[in-house]
């Protein structure tokens, strides 16, 4: 217990000899903790006076930054930056109504595809159906002739089918 008070500074010892002694006095305990509270408080007056340095830092810091509104510039460059960001804003909103009617007209197209597919099958062989029976069956026309009639230019794809 007694070594307690000494780590507390509450209690001095020394040895003499081969004896310890303990001691206290009723000042040193008041002595001491004065000592603490003005160490404190220097400690406090530090850390003010930095804050202080610091907050005029930082003000200074801004008044460099900003552009006091009496410079003739600045309201001009005041109004060309609010009108970029609104042309900018109003691009956004275009490209993203773009973006979002491109992705459901693409989407409506990847769904119509298989139908499309089946029609121009359907309808290139009935047009080569057609034609094998005018030049083949009929003898009534050449295939230069069949496709000028119906208006098939470059032949060559239904010739294929032939």
């Amino acid at each position: 217990v007694v070594m307690e008070l000494v780590y507390d500074n509450l209690v001095t010892n020394e040895k003499i000899g081969t004896s310890q002694y303990f001691w206290s006095f009723p000042s040193a305990v008041a002595q001491a903790k004065r000592r603490k509270l003005a160490e404190l408080q220097a400690e406090e007056k530090q850390v003010l006076a930095f804050k202080a340095k610091q907050e005029e830092l930082l003000h200074a810091a801004e008044a460099k930054i900003d552009v006091p509104p009496s410079v003739p510039q600045y309201k001009e460059r005041l109004a060309r930056l609010t009108r970029a960001q609104q042309r900018r804003a109003d691009l956004e909103r275009k490209v993203n109504g773009q973006d979002e009617d491109e992705l459901a007209q693409l989407q409506r197209m990847a769904s119509d595809l298989p139908a499309m597919k089946e029609a121009v099958n359907r309808w290139t062989d009935n047009i080569s159906i057609v034609k094998s029976h005018f030049v083949k069956k009929l003898n009534a026309m050449d295939k230069e002739a069949f496709n000028s009639w119906f208006g098939i230019r470059g032949g060559s794809f239904f010739e294929s089918f032939e």
